[in-house]
């Protein structure tokens, strides 16, 4: 796919804004989440880097979207880096490993902060093309 510079500025700037979730799970990998914080992402299942159990998409996914929530005490092994995420969670009595990329988010909330952003649906293939040509 062949884009214009003014068109890749534009996605480039959408796909970078999620790093903000970066920077936040940056800092709860090193230090933690508080007790009383949760934090709940929503995201495409079937968006490219994104890599679920097949048993959790057959039976939590809804329409291609999800979510993850973020406890105190029900996660471990979160581990940020420049395209997403990976951490572990238990479901079903099991601890399973899930990936996240950043480009497959379409909501962040952080309810200690008060804090809801919601971003604007990237493309799969113009997620690929900016991940490997950035």
């Amino acid at each position: 796919m062949i884009l214009s510079p003014s068109i890749q500025a534009k996605y480039r700037q959408i796909f970078y804004s999620r790093h903000i979730i970066m920077f936040a799970l940056k800092d709860i990998e090193f230090n933690g989440i508080p007790e009383n914080e949760i934090i709940r992402i929503d995201f495409i299942s079937n968006y490219p880097g994104v890599h679920l159990p097949q048993d959790i998409e057959e039976e939590f996914i809804d329409n291609n979207e999800a979510r993850i929530i973020f406890k105190h005490g029900q996660f471990w092994n979160l581990k940020t880096n420049y395209f997403g995420f990976n951490v572990d969670v238990v479901i079903g009595g099991f601890s399973q490993t899930i990936e996240i990329t950043y480009a497959s988010i379409l909501q962040y909330e952080n309810t200690m902060q008060d804090l809801l952003i919601k971003f604007q649906q990237i493309p799969k293939t113009l997620s690929e093309n900016l991940r490997f040509n950035h």
